[in-house]
């Protein structure tokens, strides 16, 4: 659960990525509006004390020139932390909506 002083995660949409075939992000709203990226590599450190996740990113559209600082990294943080959050959401309702078929194939 997000409480009230953890920053969110901006609005944002899935959009094609001209460069390749794997989707982009389109940030649609605050400062960082009409921002087009597309994550790289991402890895998880396994340290469970202090849980991190580390990504590489393409700006492929910037046209406001967004400075890509700190605060850059930390809104693609949060949006990557989002879809990841919504997709194991996902995967946990497929799970509850999942019948058990214990027959084998062939049986009937």
């Amino acid at each position: 659960m997000n409480s009230s002083t953890e920053a969110q995660a901006p609005k944002y949409q899935y959009t094609q990525n001209p460069n390749n075939e794997h989707g982009a992000i389109h940030i649609t709203e605050g400062h960082y509006k009409d921002l087009v990226y597309s994550y790289g590599m991402i890895s998880f450190s396994k340290d469970t004390d202090n849980p991190s996740v580390n990504f590489t990113y393409d700006i492929i559209d910037n046209p406001n020139s967004v400075a890509q600082d700190q605060t850059l990294t930390d809104l693609m943080g949060r949006v990557l932390t989002d879809i990841i959050e919504k997709n194991a959401e996902e995967v946990r309702n497929l799970g509850t909506n999942r019948t058990n078929n214990t027959s084998q194939s062939g049986e009937g």
